[in-house]
């Protein structure tokens, strides 16, 4: 049961998800999820999270265009961590969505693997320091 919940995440995610990473000023910033208006298939989305206790948030979707009456929300991981955690889970279930998730699951392993272990309150490299990254990221037409 647990492969077809996750094969199941996975067209959902190829579908309706996003996997996005850009550069703050000096760190990575990753976010993933789900966008979807239909709350069956979102409380199932929320299920499978929690049975993989993986952590997320619901966002709901305020629409400016007055023409959609539909509540919309997103299920989000918002942090290098929980979207490294996330994507490792579910890239094996991806078609449409799954080179995409492998670059950035192997930036994501980069930044950990060079990221300065900092010092108390002392600086860390800039994530523009790094040509490779910043390299993987035009790549992914993501970079800002």
């Amino acid at each position: 049961e647990r492969r077809e919940r996750l094969l199941w995440l996975g067209v959902l995610f190829d579908g309706e998800g996003h996997i996005s990473l850009r550069m703050g000023r000096r760190q990575l910033i990753a976010n993933a999820g789900i966008t979807n208006t239909d709350v069956t298939t979102l409380k199932e989305v929320v299920s499978i999270f929690e049975a993989l206790q993986l952590p997320y948030r619901v966002n709901e979707i305020t629409r400016i265009d007055a023409r959609h009456k539909k509540r919309c929300w997103q299920v989000v991981f918002g942090s290098l961590k929980r979207v490294r955690e996330f994507l490792l889970v579910i890239e094996p279930f991806l078609i449409g969505k799954k080179e995409r998730a492998q670059v950035v699951l192997s930036v994501i392993e980069h930044r950990y693997a060079t990221m300065d272990k900092r010092p108390a309150l002392g600086p860390r490299n800039s994530v523009k320091d790094d040509s490779w990254l910043v390299e993987q990221l035009e790549g992914l037409k993501i970079y800002r």
